[in-house]
């Protein structure tokens, strides 16, 4: 009698442990696994539902990007760009923007299988964002940049001087040219409940990855005034650079004074005068960067300078393409 209740007990207990691992199972929950990916557990009309959702930061993309003036055309500048899915990437990359200003065509260039254009930025007011994005899934054309594949052919025109700025890129999973959407088998969660709620935050959050580049950032004016664009160009080094710690403190402490002797020589039309500043901030530069001449960038190693380096690569060879601009329109 005394084995037949516990043998009851045990069976009774085994039945609450069971009863409770099923309401602790059907929880609806985000939790991230050990590959960084979101495991979404969910109810639905399908019954409970989980599923892995890996975010678009798993791709590991970069950007090499080329500024050039425009033959003929001294007021125009041409911005071209090649991007590199790594091979590491875990989705196939599919849609890359940049905020620019001063675009001369509403039809940005795009590789053969990739629709570009330029649209206003009316989140930001001013600007626009440009953009490029694949061909519908289906089509004959490439549905997307897979692992370990680049493409150039990206690019505009612009009458700003670069500076050095964002450019987001987007991944997705991709599977028999179709996608996947977040890889639910339904509708996903029900948009009422908190388990949707943090899913469009966790997406919003991890949607895109940034890589920097050179970008339309700094205004000319029309007429040309030296002095104004190098107080530009000043501008960009004394906040914008130091504050993304692409440049020491001590090299903007060097170049400041040549920048306010330039600015000064330009105001009194001093041609030799801003000539002799402007070789003076391009020297500067070189003694950090040797290569500061070559054209082009590969951010996923210049994007933050390397000890001993006082200024990542990408940013004193943005800098002393601006200086040689301004050399030439004077």
């Amino acid at each position: 009698m005394k084995n037949t209740r516990s043998i009851v007990q045990g069976f009774m207990l085994c039945v609450c442990l069971a009863a409770s691992f099923a309401v602790a199972a059907e929880q609806e929950s985000i939790v991230v696994d050990s590959n960084g990916d979101y495991v979404i557990t969910y109810k639905s009309y399908l019954g409970w539902q989980k599923v892995t959702w890996v975010p678009a930061t798993k791709i590991n993309p970069t950007v090499r990007g080329v500024v050039r003036p425009v033959t003929g055309k001294p007021d125009n500048l041409s911005y071209n760009y090649t991007v590199l899915n790594g091979k590491d990437s875990r989705q196939f990359l599919v849609g890359l923007n940049l905020l620019a200003s001063n675009v001369l065509s509403p039809d940005a260039r795009s590789p053969d299988g990739w629709s570009g254009g330029a649209a206003l930025d009316r989140a930001a007011g001013s600007g626009f964002i440009v953009g490029w994005s694949p061909w519908p899934p289906g089509d004959s054309r490439p549905d997307g940049l897979k692992p370990g594949a680049a493409v150039s052919g990206f690019g505009f025109d612009s009458k700003d001087l670069p500076g050095i700025g964002k450019i987001r890129l987007y991944g997705e999973i991709w599977s028999d040219r179709n996608v996947i959407p977040n890889n639910f088998p339904d509708e996903g969660p029900d948009e009422d409940s908190p388990i949707y709620a943090e899913f469009i935050r966790i997406t919003n959050d991890n949607d895109f990855i940034a890589r920097l580049a050179a970008v339309p950032h700094i205004s000319v004016p029309v007429p040309f005034n030296a002095a104004v664009v190098l107080a530009n160009i000043q501008k960009h080094l004394d906040t914008d650079l130091v504050s993304m710690k692409l440049v020491d403190p001590a090299i903007v402490a060097q170049m400041d004074p040549w920048f306010a002797t330039a600015i000064d020589a330009a105001k009194r039309n001093s041609t030799a005068g801003l000539r002799n500043a402007l070789q003076e901030l391009r020297r500067l530069l070189k003694q950090e960067c040797a290569d500061v001449d070559q054209e082009g960038n590969e951010t996923d190693t210049d994007d933050k300078p390397v000890p001993p380096a006082r200024i990542a690569k990408l940013a004193a060879r943005v800098l002393n393409f601006d200086l040689k601009y301004v050399g030439s329109r004077i």
